[in-house]
C-alpha cells in the first residue's frame, strides 16, 4: 500500500522531463542500488502522479494509465518499462517490439477540483400525517475548490430506510406503503422547505421504489440539470421530502431514516458535470429522523347530556365526547390519549369550582364508558372504560386511560362516543354543595394519538361545552301502579279506579308527589275521552293520600292532595289530563326509605248514567307521567310498571248492603222454632230520577261455627230457610214480614243461593230510600239431635249480594261492606217440666233500719237431658203479711222497704255482696194486690235466670233492705210467702210456658225492724321500721306513741238518742303469743286512750288525753274505762276517733322481753245509748293488730367533737400532740341500763386548703 509519508521515493520526473511519443513515456532509472533485486528477492515500486495545481482547469482533465511490460529480453535489456498514455481507456498504442500486456490497463482517472463538504441536517418532524408532505432532511453543498474550476452536479441521494424499534431494514413493500413519493427540492434561500417556492429537482413515486437489503432507496437525479449543477466554490440547499401514503399510519409505527454523507458511504452523489465521475466528498456527517406515521387530524364534539338532577347512589351521564377517525381503511387507529380533563364547579358560571372535599362527598367515583352505538348513555350496557375517585386540582379532574385498550381505540373511517359520568354518593343530595356543572374544552382537555406510537393527533378546533346544571337528589323513586277499578260504578259513587304506590329508595331525605298525568280512555286503549265525555260522566277527579291500609276507604282516605270539578275537566286530543299538587304539601311528601300509596278516584254525576258515553278507563305511565320532586326538582324514576283500570261502566246507583247479626242472643234455639240469623239494609244512594235497583239474588254461607255445613248437615238442621222483606219496624216477627223467597228439603245446602223473581215490587228499592230483609231458618223438630247441631250463617255484603238495576238487569256495585257472621246457634230440644222448690233463709228475727238480708230461697231444677234448652224463670208471684199475718198494703210495705230484689246465689245459699241481683223493684215501684201479692218478673233471655242442663240446680234469693226507720213503722214486722207452683218456666228459647214438676211453698220467719247497731273499725298506726333495724318498728324508753287508731260510728236514724263510748278492751303480745301480766307491766309505764283532734293522727300535744292506766291495771289483757263525757258521746250519723297509746318505762329496753303488738277487737268494745246506759250489739268487725312489731329500746347516745390542736399550729419531727376531742355521751341516766361502746371512729386528714391527703401523704 502506498504510504505518502513513509515510502521512499526514488526517482523523480518533472513535467518538463516528460516526452510522450504516441503518448508513451520513457523513464530512465538511475542505477542504484535502490532498483536492483536480489536473487532470490522481490521488491514493490509505486509509480506516483503529482497533479499539477492547474490541472483542474485545463480543458483535458481525464487519463488512463498504461503500463507494459517486455517479457521477451532484447540483447543488452533484462527489462523494459514504458509508460503509454492516452485520453481515454480505449487508447491504441502500438509497441516494437511487441510485447505482452501484463496488468497493463490502469484506471479511468479525471482530474477534478476539490470534492465539497457536506452537512445533512434532520429537518423531520417527530410524526407526519397521512397525505402530508414536508422535508425530512435538509442537505447543505459547500465547494472546496477554486473559482473557474470545473464544476460538479448532485447525481444522486441515498436513503437508508430501518424499523425505529427493531432497527430492521425496511422492504420495499413497507417503503411503497410509507411513501407516495420522495422529492428533492433545491432551497430558494431562505434556508427553510416551502414547497411553493422551492425548487423540485427530483421525484421518485411509490412504484419505482427499490430498497436494498440494507434498506438503502436510491433516487438518480437527473443529469444536467441546472438546479443541481455545484460550483466548485459554491453552496447550494436542497431537502429530502416526503410524501406520506393516506394509509401510512397503519403501515409501522416509527421508522428511521438515515443519509450518511461521510467520506466512504456516498450517500449523496457529487460527479464531475462534464465526465460525470463520482469524485466524493472532502468531508460529510451523518444524520438520522426518527418519524411516526400518524392518522389525520381527527374530529372532536363534546355534547351536554345532563339532566337536571341525578338521585343519590345512581350513576349517570353529564357529557358525550364523539370523536372521529378521519383516516381511510387502512391508516392506523388513533385512541383516547392519556389524559381527559373534565373541570367541575358548583354553578353554571364557571368560576365557583368545586375541591376534592366537595366532589368526593358528591361523587363515589367518576367513569367514562364507550358508548354501544345507539348514542345514549345505557348503564349496563354500554362498555366501562374506567372509574376514578375525585381528586380536584383548581376544580379540575384529570383521567388517564390504559394504553391500546379496545375500549378507547377508534378505528379509521369510524367514530365512537364517549360518556362522562359520575355516580353519586349515598347522601350527596343531603350535602350542602349538591349542584354541579362539568365543563370540557375539547381544544385543550381532549387529547387523541396514534395507537401504535401513541403519538398525539390533531383535531378541530372548538369551544368549551358545559352540561346543564346537574342536581343531587335523592334515589331514584319507584312508581308502582296497579288497577283497582270496578266494573260498574253507581251514579254518585266515589271509587278509585288506580293505585300509585311510590316509594322513596332514599336514606338522604323525602320526594315529593308533584303531579300525575293519567289518558282517559272509553274502552282502555284506542278512543280517548272527549272533554265533554268526561264533564259529564265526573263531578270530581281526585287523587288522595291512603291511610296505611293499602285500600281506597273513602271514610278513612281523607287527605285529598289535588283533584279538579267537572267545568274545570280539559281533556287533550289524546284523552290526557294532568293533576298537579300543592308545593310543600306533607301529604305528598314520603319520606326516606319510605312509601307511600295514593289513588286516583273518580266521583260519578249523579246523571251520568243518562248520558250517551257510559264507560271510560284510565292510564297511567309510571315513567312519563307520575312527576316525583326534590327540592322542587323533577326526579327520574326507576322502572315500574304501565296500568290501565279495568273499563268501568257506569250504572244508575252505588248501593250500600249493611248486614247486621240478628241471632239469638242467647246463642240458641229450640226445636222447631222459627228465629232471623242476620238482616240485611239496602240504600239506593241515587239521586231522584235514577233507576231502580232489586235485590236479584242473595248467597248464605251456612257453617257449624267454623267448617261450612255439608248439603246433608243443613237439611238435617233446617226445614226451611227464607228471605223477608221487614213491614217498617226494623224487627222480625214471624206473620207480620213479607215472604220475598225460600228453599226447603233438599234445595238447602251449605251455600245456598236465594234468587228472587225478577220484576218483583217486594225487592225493588226506590232511588234514596232503602229496605230491610230479614234471613230466617226454621229448624227441624229433630234439629236438637243432629250432628253438627250448632250454625251460623254468614253474608258478605258486597261479594253475597246480587243487585241489579230494575231496567237492564246489569249488576250493580256495592259500597265495600265487611262480610258479617251471625253468632253461633246450637238447637236443642223442648226442655222437661222443671222444679221450682222454694224455703225459708231468715237467719236473726231482728234486722236494724237499713239493714239488707235474704228472706227466701227459691231453687230451680233442670229435669231434662243434655240437650234440651235451658228453662227460664219469667216470674214469681210473692205475698207479703205482718209478722202477726195481716196482709200488708201497699204503703205500709215502701215504708219498710227500700227495695226489693231476687239474687242468684254464688253458692253459699246465703246473700252476700257476691251474688248476681237479677230483679229490682225500687221502693215507688212496690204495689201489691189486695191479697198483699206481688209478681216479679224477670228480663227476658237473661242467662242469670235460665237454668241450663249443665247447671242442673240453681238458687236464687229474696232480698229486701229496710228503711232508715224500719222500726218506727207500724206493722214494724213482715213474712214473705211463695209458692213455687205459682212461679213461670218458660222455654229459654222459645219463651213458651213449661208445666212444672216438682214444686213447694214457703213462708219467711217474721222479721222485726229496729235501730241500726253502732260500728267500731280499729286500725293500725305503730310506729314504723327505721334504718337501724328494718324489722321493727321502735319506742325509745320514756317515750310514749300510738298505737291503733279506733273509729266508732252511730248508725242510727236523726231521732235516736247518742251513743257512749264506753270501754275499750286490748291484748297484748309479743309477735307470737299473749305477753304475760308481769311482761307488760315491765314494758308499759301506762296504757292511754286519748281523743283526735279531727286530723286523724295522733299528737300529745293536741290530741286529748281521756283515760289511763297504769301499774297492775295493766296486763296481757286490758280494760280501759272511758268516761261519759263530750268526748266519748257520738250523735247519730256521726263518727268519732281515739288512739290507744303506750309510755314505755325509762328501762322498757332492758326488759326480759322487748317485743310487743296490741290487739282490739272491735266487737269486744262496750257503747251504750246515752239515755238508758243499755249496751249496744256492734257490728261484726275483724280484730285488728299494730304491726310491725314494736320494740322498746334506748335513748340515742350523743357525741360531740371539739378542736383541740395545737397553738401555734405547728409540731416538730416526731412530735405527738391531740388534734380532736370526742365527747360521747349516754342518752340513758338510769345506771341499771346497758353500757354503750365506741365501735368504730373515722378520721379524715386533709391540707391547709382543704384537700384530702392521699395515703402516701
Amino acid at each position: 500500500t502506498f504510504e505518502l509519508l513513509q515510502d521512499t521515493r526514488i526517482a523523480t520526473f518533472t513535467c518538463s522531463s516528460i516526452d510522450l511519443v504516441n503518448g508513451v513515456a520513457t523513464f530512465t532509472l538511475p542505477s542504484t542500488l535502490d532498483f536492483q533485486v536480489i536473487s532470490p528477492g522481490t521488491k514493490t515500486y509505486f509509480i506516483v502522479g503529482e497533479i499539477n495545481a492547474s490541472a483542474e482547469f485545463d480543458a483535458l482533465r481525464n487519463f488512463v494509465v498504461t503500463m507494459d511490460v517486455n517479457g521477451t529480453a532484447t540483447p543488452g535489456e533484462t527489462l523494459r518499462n514504458r509508460v503509454v498514455w492516452g485520453t481515454d481507456s480505449s487508447t491504441v498504442v502500438n509497441y516494437s517490439p511487441p510485447v505482452a500486456l501484463v496488468d497493463s490497463h490502469g484506471t479511468y482517472t479525471v482530474i477534478t477540483s476539490k470534492p465539497p463538504d457536506i452537512t445533512v441536517s434532520n429537518t423531520a418532524p417527530s410524526s407526519l400525517k397521512d397525505n402530508q408532505q414536508d422535508d425530512i432532511f435538509k442537505i447543505y453543498i459547500l465547494g472546496q475548490g477554486s473559482g473557474g474550476a470545473a464544476e460538479h452536479e448532485f447525481a444522486y441521494l441515498k436513503i437508508r430506510f430501518t424499523d425505529s424499534s427493531s432497527g430492521s431494514p425496511l422492504a420495499t413493500s413497507t417503503v411503497q406503503g410509507l411513501f407516495d413519493n420522495i422529492k428533492v427540492y433545491k432551497d430558494n434561500g431562505n434556508n427553510q422547505f416551502d414547497s411553493g417556492t422551492d425548487t423540485c429537482v427530483g421525484t421518485m413515486t411509490s412504484g419505482d421504489f427499490v430498497v436494498d437489503t440494507n434498506g438503502i432507496l436510491t433516487m438518480n437525479l437527473e443529469d444536467n440539470l441546472d438546479d443541481l449543477r455545484l460550483p466548485a466554490n459554491g453552496t447550494r440547499t436542497y431537502f429530502a421530502v416526503v410524501t406520506m401514503k393516506n394509509t401510512s399510519s397503519g403501515q409501522i409505527a416509527t421508522f428511521k431514516a438515515n443519509i450518511d454523507a461521510g467520506t466512504s458511504s456516498n450517500f449523496v452523489g457529487i460527479e464531475d458535470k462534464v465526465y460525470d465521475v463520482l469524485i466524493g466528498v472532502t468531508s460529510g456527517n451523518s444524520a438520522t429522523a426518527t418519524v411516526s406515521p400518524v392518522p389525520i387530524d381527527a374530529a372532536i364534539n363534546v355534547f351536554d347530556t345532563a339532566g337536571d338532577s341525578i338521585s343519590d347512589e345512581d350513576e349517570d351521564d353529564i357529557l358525550k365526547i364523539t370523536v372521529t377517525n378521519n383516516g381511510v381503511a387502512g391508516a392506523g387507529a388513533i385512541e383516547l390519549a392519556n389524559y381527559l380533563k373534565v373541570k367541575f364547579t358548583r354553578d353554571s358560571g364557571g368560576t365557583n369550582t368545586l375541591s376534592t372535599a366537595d366532589a368526593q362527598a358528591l361523587f363515589s367515583y367518576i367513569s367514562v364508558y364507550r358508548d354501544d352505538g345507539n348514542g345514549i348513555f345505557t348503564l349496563g350496557q354500554d362498555l366501562l372504560v374506567g372509574t376514578w375517585t375525585p381528586e380536584l386540582i383548581a376544580g379540575v379532574q384529570s383521567i388517564s386511560f390504559i394504553d391500546n385498550a379496545f375500549t378507547s381505540t377508534i378505528n379509521p373511517a369510524t367514530s365512537s362516543s364517549f360518556f362522562v359520568a359520575v355516580r353519586l354518593t349515598s347522601n350527596a343530595s343531603a350535602y350542602g354543595t349538591n349542584t354541579f356543572v362539568a365543563v370540557i374544552d375539547a381544544d385543550v382537555d381532549v387529547a387523541v394519538r396514534d395507537s401504535d406510537n401513541n403519538v398525539t393527533v390533531g383535531h378541530n378546533l372548538t369551544s368549551p361545552v358545559s352540561c346543564s346544571l346537574v342536581t343531587a337528589v335523592v334515589k331514584k323513586p319507584v312508581v308502582e301502579v296497579t288497577d283497582t277499578a270496578q266494573a260498574t260504578l253507581g251514579e254518585g259513587s266515589k271509587d278509585d279506579v288506580l293505585k300509585i304506590v311510590l316509594s322513596n329508595t332514599s336514606s338522604s331525605g323525602a320526594i315529593e308527589f308533584a303531579a300525575v298525568d293519567a289518558i282517559w280512555t272509553t274502552n282502555g286503549t284506542s278512543t280517548p275521552l272527549s272533554t265533554a265525555d268526561a264533564q259529564a260522566l265526573f263531578e270530581r277527579i281526585y287523587v288522595y293520600k291512603d291511610n296505611g291500609d293499602g285500600s281506597y276507604i273513602p271514610a278513612d282516605d281523607t287527605n285529598c292532595i289535588g283533584s279538579v270539578s267537572s267545568g274545570s275537566i280539559a281533556l287533550a286530543s289524546n284523552g290526557s289530563l294532568t293533576l298537579s299538587f300543592t308545593d310543600g304539601d306533607a301529604n305528598c311528601q314520603v319520606s326516606a326509605n319510605g312509601s307511600q300509596t295514593y289513588f286516583l278516584v273518580v266521583e260519578i254525576k249523579g246523571t251520568a248514567s243518562a248520558y250517551a258515553t257510559r264507560t271510560f278507563a284510565a292510564t297511567i305511565h309510571e315513567e312519563l307521567y307520575p312527576v316525583v320532586e326534590d327540592n322542587d326538582i323533577r326526579l327520574s324514576l326507576s322502572a315500574g310498571n304501565n296500568a290501565t283500570s279495568t273499563v268501568t261502566t257506569v250504572v244508575p246507583t252505588n248501593p250500600t248492603v249493611s248486614v247486621t247479626d240478628t241471632a239469638p242472643l242467647t246463642g240458641k234455639m229450640t226445636d222447631g222454632q222459627v228465629e232471623d240469623l242476620l238482616k240485611l239494609v239496602i240504600t239506593h244512594n241515587g239521586q231522584a230520577g235514577s233507576n231502580q235497583i232489586e235485590l236479584a239474588s242473595l248467597t248464605v254461607t251456612l257453617t257449624d261455627g267454623t267448617t261450612i255445613l255439608t248439603a246433608g248437615q243443613a237439611q238435617a238442621l233446617f226445614g226451611t230457610i227464607s228471605v223477608y222483606k221487614d213491614n217498617g219496624d226494623g224487627v222480625f216477627v214471624l206473620g207480620s214480614e213479607t215472604l220475598v223467597g225460600s228453599k226447603t228439603g233438599t234445595a238447602i245446602t251449605g251455600t245456598p243461593t236465594i234468587t228472587f223473581t225478577d220484576g218483583d215490587s217486594n225487592v225493588a228499592v226506590l232511588a234514596g230510600s232503602s229496605s230491610t230483609y230479614f234471613f230466617v231458618v226454621q229448624l227441624k223438630s229433630t234439629a236438637s239431635s243432629a250432628s253438627p247441631r250448632t250454625f251460623a250463617a254468614r253474608v258478605d255484603g258486597d261479594s253475597d249480594v246480587r243487585i241489579e238495576d230494575v231496567t237492564n238487569d246489569k249488576p250493580v256495585n256495592i259500597n265495600a261492606t265487611l262480610a258479617v257472621t251471625s253468632a253461633t246457634v246450637i238447637a236443642e230440644g223442648v226442655p222437661s217440666n222443671p222444679n221450682v222448690l222454694v224455703d225459708n233463709s231468715v237467719g236473726a228475727s231482728t234486722w236494724n233500719d237499713g239493714q239488707m238480708d235474704d228472706l227466701l230461697r227459691i231453687r230451680l231444677g233442670h229435669t231434662g237431658s243434655v240437650t234440651q234448652a235451658a228453662v227460664e224463670m219469667a216470674s214469681v208471684v210473692v205475698k207479703w203479711n205482718s209478722g202477726a199475718g195481716a196482709v200488708l198494703t201497699t204503703s205500709q210495705a215502701q215504708n219498710l222497704f227500700q227495695y226489693i230484689r231476687v239474687y242468684l246465689d254464688n253458692g253459699n245459699n246465703a246473700y252476700d255482696e257476691s251474688d248476681t241481683q237479677v230483679a229490682d223493684i225500687s221502693q215507688g215501684s212496690i204495689t201489691l194486690s189486695s191479697g198483699g201479692t206481688h209478681a216479679i218478673t224477670f228480663t227476658d233471655n237473661d242467662a242469670n235466670v235460665q237454668v241450663p242442663w249443665s247447671a242442673g240446680t240453681r238458687t236464687y234469693l229474696l232480698v229486701v233492705k229496710l228503711t232508715a226507720d224500719a222500726h218506727s213503722q207500724t206493722p214494724g214486722s213482715f213474712t214473705a210467702t211463695i209458692n213455687g207452683g205459682q212461679t213461670r218456666m218458660e222455654d229459654a228459647n222459645t219463651d213458651n210456658v213449661l208445666s212444672l214438676g216438682a214444686t213447694s211453698a214457703a213462708t219467711s220467719t217474721a222479721v222485726s225492724a229496729a235501730t241500726a247497731d253502732p260500728t267500731v273499725v280499729v286500725t293500725n298506726t305503730a310506729p314504723g321500721t327505721t334504718t337501724a333495724d328494718t324489722t321493727y318498728g321502735h319506742i325509745k324508753n320514756g317515750q310514749t306513741d300510738d298505737l291503733l287508731r279506733i273509729r266508732v260510728s252511730h248508725n242510727g236514724i236523726p231521732a235516736d238518742t247518742a251513743i257512749v263510748f264506753a270501754t275499750v278492751t286490748v291484748r297484748f303480745t309479743n309477735g307470737a303469743t299473749a305477753l304475760s301480766d308481769a311482761q307488760a307491766r315491765e314494758l308499759f309505764g301506762t296504757v292511754s286512750i286519748y281523743y283526735d283532734n279531727g286530723d286523724t293522727n295522733f299528737s300529745t300535744v293536741s290530741d286529748t288525753l281521756i283515760a289511763t292506766v297504769t301499774g297492775t291495771s295493766i296486763g296481757s289483757l286490758t280494760r280501759i274505762n272511758l268516761p261519759n263525757d263530750v268526748t266519748t258521746r257520738i250523735a247519730t250519723g256521726t263518727s268519732k276517733y281515739y288512739f290507744l297509746t303506750v309510755s314505755l318505762k325509762g328501762t322498757a329496753s332492758t326488759a326480759a322481753n322487748t317485743f310487743f303488738n296490741a290487739v282490739i277487737d272491735g266487737d269486744q268494745c262496750t257503747v251504750r245509748r246515752q239515755d238508758t246506759m243499755a249496751t249496744y250489739s256492734i257490728q261484726a268487725t275483724s280484730p285488728a293488730t299494730s304491726t310491725p312489731t314494736t320494740k322498746a329500746v334506748m335513748n340515742n347516745p350523743t357525741v360531740d367533737a371539739d378542736n383541740c390542736a395545737p397553738t401555734p399550729t405547728t409540731m416538730t419531727d416526731g412530735e405527738k400532740e391531740d388534734l380532736l376531742k370526742i365527747k360521747i355521751t349516754h342518752g340513758e341516766t338510769n345506771a341499771s341500763l346497758a353500757n354503750i361502746r365506741v365501735a368504730t371512729m373515722t378520721v379524715r386528714f386533709r391540707d391547709g386548703i382543704g384537700t384530702l391527703l392521699t395515703d402516701a401523704q
